[in-house]
């Protein structure tokens, strides 16, 4: 394919020589079909124009025919000015093709190279499922240099570069070139590989809790317990990260990602133990949102006192984030799995825990309140007492109909034996997807919200 110049740009024609910025490739990575989109910047500086802008639609089509996955590996300094708006228009057109890929479940990557500006990273490359960029990288809407200019303001040491990029959580991870194929298989295997069942293992399932609700909650905070996140780490295996909430948030107190548990393939949410920001909840809804799209199961592990309530979460939209996320899980197309691991702190950690079925370890807790504000609420000093009040132990709340089931921690509690603890967590991950269910569980699990607590009204 060549341009007909539409422009009549004094000397376009003559530059192209044949030349374009934009090289396409039909291939594999190990037995996966995939597309490779390659910008040269060494040509009009790897420009979008409108050969490369149908070069990369057309790859996005035959991934879809060929039920594979595409890599766009980018250097480009923005839309061609040689071919003024039938140019930039191309960003349109990639999206298009992009959103229209994206509808066939199949994955996206997005390989930031040196430099990665303007038009081609704002359209198509700013919506990929995964961005990675290589070390040191200049990346940004505009270059560094325009940017200055342009804003009359001077840079901030380490701006537009691939490394300030992953700390605001604008991109997932920076990938060396050479690990570049591992990281494509293992995102390929668990979107497109199959489910590879272990032998299945019965969960521990607990059936006499501890008597006093305080020591339970010192128990679920102890500092040599695992977090959620430490727990999700010892039972899921090949875990991709997507990291951050692509807004400006890189520390969101999460792990979120892709993985396996017992074989199965799913999205993952597990909590480090600190108080939510709204990126939080915002990472979280594009994790479920990727999940619905490649028809994975999605678990979530909870331990976080909740939402901070901090001016800053205020105004950076945390009511919001935390409803988007209550809404993403409960639509979710696949079946879903809580597992309470530690504290559970009011609707905070509840949005993480509006699943098909919830299970809490034996020593874990949930509560509309931490016993200690409600101790300061009700001008109470017997935070112990509070806390027998408020029924919130693992077996509390599978009383209450709100858990499904505990999980057993072994004689001594995964503070001294978290292994038990974590084998459980897995073999009741695994038995919960494994069981054949109904096609489509967004019905049940709404009807099973719905009537939440209604065994407890009288007079109705």
């Amino acid at each position: 394919m060549t341009t007909a110049d539409p422009l009549s740009f004094p000397g376009y024609s003559e530059s192209q020589k044949d030349r374009e910025s934009v090289l396409v490739a039909t291939g594999a990575a190990g037995e996966t079909p995939l597309e490779v989109i390659a910008f040269d910047f060494s040509v009009f500086g790897g420009s979008l124009g409108v050969v490369a802008g149908e070069r990369i639609a057309r790859a996005f089509e035959r991934a879809s025919r060929r039920r594979g996955g595409v890599i766009a590996m980018l250097a480009s300094g923005g839309a061609r000015m040689q071919e003024g708006m039938v140019a930039l228009v191309q960003m349109v057109k990639t999206i298009a093709a992009r959103q229209t890929f994206a509808k066939n479940g199949l994955p996206f990557i997005a390989y930031l190279r040196n430099p990665t500006t303007g038009g081609a990273y704002a359209s198509f490359a700013g919506l990929a499922d995964f961005i990675w960029a290589q070390p040191g990288a200049t990346i940004g809407f505009a270059g560094p240099r325009v940017a200055a200019e342009l804003s009359g303001e001077s840079l901030p040491e380490g701006s537009h570069t691939a490394e300030f990029a992953l700390d605001h959580g604008l991109i997932d991870e920076i990938v060396e070139p050479e690990d570049l194929r591992r990281h494509v298989e293992m995102v390929l295997d668990l979107v497109l590989g199959q489910d590879a069942p272990l032998p299945a293992t019965p969960a521990p399932l607990s059936q006499a809790g501890r008597t006093d609700a305080w020591d339970e909650v010192l128990l679920a905070r102890h500092p040599s317990r695992p977090t959620a996140r430490g727990f999700a780490e010892r039972v899921a295996t090949g875990i991709v990260e997507i990291r951050g909430d692509r807004a400006g948030t890189t520390r969101t107190g999460l792990l979120t990602g892709l993985g396996r548990i017992g074989g199965y393939r799913l999205g993952l949410v597990a909590h480090e133990r600190i108080a939510l920001p709204p990126g939080a909840f915002r990472a979280t809804q594009r994790l479920v949102r990727m999940a619905a799209r490649f028809g994975l199961p999605l678990a979530t592990f909870v331990d976080t006192p909740g939402a901070n309530p901090a001016s800053a979460s205020e105004s950076g939209g945390i009511v919001r984030a935390i409803s988007g996320a209550f809404r993403d899980i409960l639509e979710h197309p696949r079946p879903t799995i809580a597992v309470v691991t530690g504290e559970g702190g009011s609707g905070g950690a509840l949005s993480f825990a509006c699943c098909d079925r919830v299970l809490m370890l034996e020593h874990s807790f949930f509560s509309v309140i931490a016993p200690e504000g409600a101790a300061a609420i009700l001008r109470r000093d017997d935070v112990p007492g509070v806390a027998r009040d408020l029924r919130l132990t693992a077996h509390d709340l599978v009383a209450l109909k709100i858990a499904d089931g505990v999980i057993g921690e072994g004689q001594t509690g995964a503070h001294v034996d978290p292994g038990t603890a974590a084998r459980g967590i897995a073999a009741a991950v695994a038995s919960f997807i494994r069981k054949p269910g109904e096609k489509d569980p967004r019905p049940a699990r709404l009807e099973k919200w719905r009537r939440a607590g209604n065994s407890f009204l009288r007079g109705a």
